[in-house]
């Protein structure tokens, strides 16, 4: 739950993680914010024109958005900092692992679990982090961000060809396009292989172990992997409920079995059905006296 707390993000934390080009149009004038914020949220295509966004239908002013990130990014905070006395979190939002050091990607426009990271590196002595990203989509965002950092571990199980790894992997000077950076640990899970996900998310898990005991861990749970989930970009992994659950629960029992302190956030989710698996994770747990 997102409980009050004395924690405010700040902009020289989110500095800590992005790059100045592009701090700078979150934090300058309503212009800026605008404009950085139609690119992460793809709100107009390729000629220009509105996508998803009809500026005459708005309830509120665009920038308004990005104020919102900054509560959702500053709920991971809270959440995180909650799980270091408790031992257990989560926040239902936050896990914008999309987000590069230099601007937003993907509906991610702040990458919270980096940032959140950083705090806890500040302020509550921790030093070695691991992410273990179940959202369907690679973890991209963050692997790029952690990549030169021997202390934040990144785990990411995902669909094998689908976006953000159905382009190019180099651009046309034969640089290799920053979505393709790879986590510490890499599971592409190709299409029709449902059956063998929790098998390889298992043997991730054991090769996890090898980086050493983490003193914290984000889970992003993302629940799009679910078979009924609506967005068609998910659509090459099909989880039953079943299977979601067995997944979640599989996670949350290695890090309680390693006695580290874990925070969860929700990530991917999409239509109608979005819901389902963190309901039954959260059933699953009330009867074991969790959470309840």
């Amino acid at each position: 739950n997102h409980v009050g707390c004395e924690i405010n993000i700040s902009e020289e934390l989110i500095r800590l993680v992005h790059d100045d080009s592009h701090c700078n149009k979150l934090f300058g004038n309503e212009n800026a914010k605008e404009k950085v914020l139609a690119e992460t949220f793809e709100l107009y295509d390729d000629r220009g024109q509105a996508n998803r966004y009809k500026k005459e239908l708005a309830r509120y002013p665009l920038h308004h958005l990005a104020d919102r990130v900054m509560r959702q990014a500053n709920g991971t905070l809270v959440a995180a900092v909650k799980a270091l006395s408790s031992g257990r979190s989560f926040f239902l939002g936050g896990g914008f692992h999309h987000a590069m050091s230099f601007g937003g990607r993907g509906f991610c426009l702040l990458n919270d679990i980096v940032i959140a990271s950083q705090y806890l590196r500040q302020n509550h002595q921790i030093a070695k982090i691991w992410v273990i990203d179940l959202d369907v989509h690679k973890g991209d965002g963050t692997a790029e961000l952690a990549h030169k950092d021997r202390d934040l571990v990144t785990l990411s199980i995902h669909m094998a060809s689908a976006w953000p790894l159905d382009s190019d992997e180099f651009d046309k000077n034969g640089k290799q396009n920053p979505w393709f950076i790879p986590s510490d640990i890499d599971i592409p899970i190709a299409e029709n292989e449902e059956d063998q996900y929790l098998a390889k998310l298992k043997v991730g898990l054991e090769k996890l172990k090898s980086h050493g005991k983490p003193d914290f861990v984000f889970v992003v749970q993302g629940s799009d992997p679910y078979e009924k989930d609506q967005l068609e970009s998910a659509s090459l992994i099909k989880l039953t409920l079943e299977q979601m659950l067995a997944r979640d629960l599989m996670v949350y029992q290695e890090l309680e079995d390693l006695a580290v302190p874990h925070c969860h956030v929700m990530s991917g989710g999409y239509g109608v059905h979005a819901h389902e698996p963190f309901v039954e994770f959260f059933r699953a747990l009330h009867g074991k006296s969790i959470w309840a």
